[in-house]
């Protein structure tokens, strides 16, 4: 028997998408803005 998922993978667009819209003087958003994520 051969296992299949009816659910579809999200993708990181679809989180960066969401995340454009926050506002950027929030607390939390600041924090992360500030936060070594790795990337750079």
């Amino acid at each position: 028997m051969k296992y299949s998922s009816q659910y579809k993978p999200l993708t990181l667009d679809l989180f960066r998408s969401s995340f454009e819209d926050l506002n950027k003087t929030n607390r939390w958003v600041l924090l992360g803005d500030n936060l070594p994520w790795g990337g750079d």
